[in-house]
């Protein structure tokens, strides 16, 4: 029984809105049932706070500053973006026996003359066959 209220207090903290939230939401007439959001700390198993999280909307750019934000307090304004090529085992005899991985990292500088880069770096160090495929992450 204790843990079952446990469980529905838990439940109970992640589905009100924050005063100074609400409050801004009605200095701003917004009915806070507009809103559709996940807010979960990075350390948590949980999210601590969530509004119509199931419902399909359409995302306002505004969402960009909230991403943008979050990047910036976490990553630093110095924070480069990058993208790597990456194979399970290295290659031998100029040849990757498995895949051939293309990890993006937010790379913001990303675009086909860099990729053309990127597989000419990798044809320069040897390799000429590819037996895996490509896998884009």
């Amino acid at each position: 029984m204790m843990l079952l209220a446990c469980l529905l207090a838990g439940c109970a903290s992640t589905t009100r809105m924050p005063d100074p939230v609400q409050a801004a939401l009605d200095r701003a007439g917004l009915p806070a049932a507009s809103l559709g959001f996940v807010l979960q700390p990075l350390d948590a198993s949980r999210p601590a706070l969530q509004q119509r999280a199931d419902e399909p909307m359409s995302p306002g750019s505004t969402m960009k500053l909230i991403t943008a934000t979050v990047a910036l307090e976490r990553l630093g304004i110095n924070h480069r973006g990058r993208t790597e090529l990456l194979a399970v085992a290295a290659p031998a005899g100029g040849i990757i026996e498995g895949p051939l991985i293309l990890r993006g990292g937010a790379d913001a500088d990303l675009d086909w003359p860099a990729l053309w880069w990127l597989l000419r770096q990798l044809r320069e160090s040897g390799v000429r066959d590819i037996r895996g495929g490509l896998v884009v992450d």
